[in-house]
């Protein structure tokens, strides 16, 4: 029998399986692995053998795992929906196609929402309300595909660091949707944002997130208050959003007087003041202010130029006394 000199497609294609094990997965070496199962996937195709688009899908998923480029998690994930849904991997963990195809998709989804929610306050603190809701949008619409799976045990989120339940993700996300739009709503009608407020503590809690959940609360309490301005005498919903409290000296006649009206206009050390009411003393004030500044400033400037003068007017009759003396 001769020495079989050369290997066949399909024995290279194995051994390049095979490493992609032992050097790569078994190491935890991703990109290694990726880079085996790449060529398993050449010869297994040179072999006309259809593991081939298992080796290819294999290939994809590590090189995401590797790099985090999405789009080869769902290269990987559109392969596996093309192939029968009990097909089983080691990666080294036991996962089907099925599994694959559809976490893969949900995280190629999540994972740009999960790291813009991460930034939400710096979204907040702008203000900008179309963005805002673009934005409760795309929240609503991940934490609907994450509640259709509750019922499912995320697989595939080990490698990208995604391993808490569909439903508490899900239910987060939309939580910080209602809050959001809770934001945006206490702008123009406190009532409805109150609601909203409401509904993202309940999704809050349902999530385990307590920490979020007294947040909210507290942010219920202000939208919900009510109060009348000192100063126009009008009943305003909202402190912090439309009234603000400000520090007054508050005398123990007039507190005795007026402190226990409801809704409150006042308490010891502050008055209520509509936004209106408060933006207009605010700008007013700013504006004598300033008119006050320049007025000192010029006056400042005239007796500079007086004092000027009045030294010219010194150094000249020296210098003239000067002149006069003998040898001068």
């Amino acid at each position: 029998m001769g020495l079989k000199l050369f290997k066949s497609d399909m024995e290279k294609a194995e051994d390049e399986w095979r490493k992609a094990y032992e050097k790569g997965i078994n190491q935890r070496k991703w990109e290694e692995a990726a880079k085996h199962f790449k060529k398993a996937y050449e010869h297994y195709t040179k072999a006309g053998n259809p593991k081939a688009e298992e080796a290819l899908l294999l290939a994809y998923l590590f090189h995401s795992v590797a790099t985090g480029d999405m789009s080869s998690l769902k290269k990987a994930a559109e392969i596996a929906a093309k192939l029968p849904p009990n097909t089983v991997f080691n990666i080294p963990f036991e996962i089907t196609a099925s599994e694959i195809a559809n976490e893969g998709n949900i995280i190629v989804a999540e994972l740009p929402v999960a790291v813009k929610l991460s930034k939400v306050n710096q979204l907040i603190a702008e203000g900008d309300e179309g963005k805002m809701e673009k934005f409760a949008a795309q929240l609503e619409k991940i934490s609907q595909k994450l509640l259709m799976n509750s019922s499912k045990k995320p697989v595939l989120g080990e490698f990208f660091n995604m391993k808490e339940p569909f439903e508490k993700r899900g239910y987060r996300y939309l939580a910080y949707s209602k809050l959001l739009r809770a934001k945006i709503q206490a702008l123009y009608d406190p009532s409805k944002s109150v609601e909203l407020y409401s509904e993202a503590m309940g999704y809050f809690k349902i999530g385990n997130l307590a920490t979020s959940a007294e947040g909210v609360a507290e942010e219920i309490n202000k939208v919900g208050t009510v109060a009348k301005c000192w100063f126009c005498g009008r009943t305003i919903q909202g402190e912090d959003v439309h009234y603000v409290k400000m520090p007054a000296a508050v005398t123990p006649y007039i507190l005795s007087k007026y402190g226990n009206e409801k809704p409150e206009s006042l308490g010891e050390d502050y008055v209520v003041a509509c936004r209106a009411c408060y933006t207009a003393i605010y700008i007013t004030s700013d504006t004598v202010a300033r008119r006050y500044y320049e007025m000192a400033m010029q006056r400042l400037q005239e007796v500079r130029q007086e004092l000027l003068y009045e030294i010219k007017k010194i150094w000249d009759e020296i210098e003239r006394i000067w002149r006069a003396m003998p040898g001068g």
